[in-house]
């Protein structure tokens, strides 16, 4: 498990990040409103998903939908999670990007849990 200590802190630094700039953008932005990055590519918007990935389900009215998603989030995350621990020690790129897709997801599941988007 210690070696695995620095990729646990950068997956926690992630979530902090993410959390962090969901609420600058939050205050900074009105819902639904875009501001451009890099002008044509890439820009940073304000949405809201109360769906799946991209929006998809969003306009469904599942009841408990909410609660629906984060249990299909948790499984999801359970299974990378499980993966990434897996892994030998030597495959050090594969665990680095899972622990960043870990920080991003959990990050996610703590909005979807707290936010119910």
């Amino acid at each position: 498990m210690k070696r695995l200590l620095p990729l646990l802190m950068m997956m926690a630094g992630i979530v902090g990040f993410d959390q962090a700039t969901k609420a600058l953008l939050v205050c900074s932005l009105d819902l639904h409103d875009s501001v451009p990055l890099v002008d044509g590519l890439l820009s940073i918007s304000h949405v809201r998903n109360r769906g799946a990935a991209f929006g998809l389900l969003s306009d469904w009215d599942l009841p408990y939908q909410p609660l629906l998603f984060a249990v299909l989030s948790l499984a999801a995350l359970a299974a990378i999670a499980l993966y990434f621990v897996r892994l030998p020690s030597t495959a050090r790129l594969p665990r680095l990007a899972l622990a960043l897709v870990l920080g991003g997801a959990v990050g996610n599941l703590l909005d979807r849990v707290r936010l119910g988007y």
